[in-house]
């Protein structure tokens, strides 16, 4: 489609099912994406980094799978990131390390292996309120503390990045 004035694009809890059609990298003006609750399947269109004016992008609770697209690093406005619960796998792209004025992302609920690259968790200790979730099986470098070591609880792992100290909340649920 022609998406090209679209600037907010939510269809949240529709049971929309399918595809996300790699069309969407044609939607320029889209500033707010939110595909959450749906039973989207395949794989995360790599085109997705023609959103250069997107700071929201919520695609959680889908059945996406296949792993995080290195090309969601391109999308430098984004803020807000949810890919939790959906079937994604493999390791937590580096790229992310790109999107400088992130504050929120959360991928718990997935089957992503490997540690959350230090430069993202420089890129968070850089920012205010930002918030951080995962599943505690994923290694985190750049924490001191990850209180608790049953996925039965809730969790805080406190983060020491630099001089300040913050609180992220994982969640097992």
């Amino acid at each position: 489609g022609n998406c090209k004035s679209v600037e907010i694009f939510y269809v949240q809890n529709n049971f929309l099912n399918g595809t996300v059609p790699t069309e969407i990298g044609s939607c320029a003006s889209l500033v707010k994406l939110d595909l959450s609750d749906n039973y989207f399947i395949d794989r995360i269109p790599s085109t997705i980094a023609n959103l250069e004016r997107t700071e929201k992008i919520d695609l959680s609770n889908n059945k996406f799978n296949g792993n995080i697209p290195v090309e969601i690093g391109d999308v430098t406005n984004l803020t807000y990131l949810d890919l939790s619960y959906n079937s994604l796998a493999g390791t937590i792209p580096i790229v992310l390390g790109n999107l400088v004025r992130l504050e929120f992302l959360r991928l718990e609920g997935n089957e992503l292996s490997g540690n959350i690259p230090d430069v993202v968790c420089e890129t968070f200790g850089k920012l205010k309120n930002s918030h951080l979730s995962s599943d505690c099986y994923i290694g985190c470098t750049c924490c001191d503390e990850c209180i608790g070591a049953s996925k039965e609880i809730n969790s805080t792992l406190i983060i020491h990045p630099r001089s300040s100290i913050r609180k992220f909340k994982w969640d097992w649920s």
